[in-house]
C-alpha cells in the first residue's frame, strides 16, 4: 500500500457524514446535536440551552416560552438545508489539515480540486513532465 492509497484512506476514515447528520437533525436535533457533529460548537450551545430554557418556561406556563419554541424549531427546519454545506466544509477542512505538510505540487492539486477552486501551483514549479 503506497503512500497516497494510506492518506485517502485516513480521509475517508476521518470524514463526516451526511446521512449521520441528518439523522442527528431528526432524532436530537433539538438539542443541538448535528452542529455539535459538524463543529458548530458554539450555535449548538446555544440551540440545547434555548431549548432548555425555553421548555421550562413553557412548563412554568409562560407563553413567551411558546414564542421561543416556535422561533427555534423553525431555525432547525432551516438547518435541515444547510448541512449539506456544513458537512462539505468540514469534509475540506480534514483535507486541509491533512495535506498542510505536504506541499508537493500534486498535493497543491489535489487539495484545491477537493475544495472546487482553480489549481494554482507554486511559483517555480514546472507543470510540464
Amino acid at each position: 500500500m503506497d503512500a497516497q492509497q494510506i492518506e485517502i484512506l485516513r480521509y475517508q476514515n476521518n470524514r463526516k457524514s451526511v446521512i449521520l447528520a441528518y439523522i442527528l437533525w431528526l432524532i436530537v436535533g433539538a438539542l443541538g446535536a448535528h452542529r455539535f457533529y459538524t463543529d458548530r460548537f458554539a450555535s449548538g450551545m446555544i440551540i440545547l440551552t434555548a431549548n432548555v430554557l425555553f421548555l421550562a418556561s413553557v412548563l412554568s406556563g409562560n407563553f413567551i416560552g411558546v414564542v421561543g419554541l416556535v422561533i427555534l424549531y423553525g431555525a432547525l427546519l432551516r438547518d435541515a438545508f444547510l448541512i449539506p454545506g456544513w458537512i462539505r466544509d468540514c469534509n475540506n477542512a480534514i483535507l486541509d489539515k491533512m495535506l498542510v505538510n505536504d506541499q508537493s505540487p500534486e498535493s497543491i492539486a489535489i487539495s484545491n480540486i477537493a475544495r472546487r477552486s482553480p489549481i494554482v501551483l507554486p511559483k517555480g514549479t514546472n507543470n510540464e513532465n
